[in-house]
């Protein structure tokens, strides 16, 4: 064996080991993810390099899709808030509702003006409490 043959066998060996000092060094992935790819190199070399370059992200790209991501998210809890705000007060509209039509006076006493002269004990309806509406429903049960 000459000492070029050892020579050509350094060499090869570099170039072998390149793709794996590349990624290594790289600061676009981490963890779990740079172990992956420095497997993937031994096994396969320098197309997984290609591969690494044309599949990673750069961290302004990394950065870019996460603020979108971010934004993206922002703008669904925004729309469940406004969601949830429009329940509250249809909610609240219901309520109303029922609060008005449950009222003890008559709806055309409320649109009159009531003067001296109309009232008389005919006029005023007759004022029930929740305890006697009660008593009426019971009444026919016995």
């Amino acid at each position: 064996m000459a000492i070029e043959d050892l020579y050509l066998g350094i060499l090869a060996l570099c170039v072998y080991m390149a793709p794996l000092a590349i990624i290594a060094g790289s600061k676009l992935t981490r963890d779990n993810e740079k172990t992956g790819w420095l497997l993937a190199t031994i096994l396969l070399s320098w197309i997984a390099l290609v591969c690494y370059y044309s599949t990673v992200l750069s961290p302004a790209e990394r950065k870019r899709r996460h603020k979108e991501q971010m934004k993206r998210q922002h703008q669904a809890d925004v729309a469940a808030a406004r969601q949830q705000l429009q329940q509250q007060l249809q909610q609240q509209r219901e309520q109303a509702l029922e609060a008005a039509l449950s009222t003890e006076a008559a709806p055309e006493m409320a649109d009159e003006q009531i003067q001296p002269e109309n009232i008389s004990p005919q006029n005023i309806p007759p004022k029930q409490t929740n305890a006697a509406q009660d008593n009426d429903g019971d009444r026919g049960k016995v």
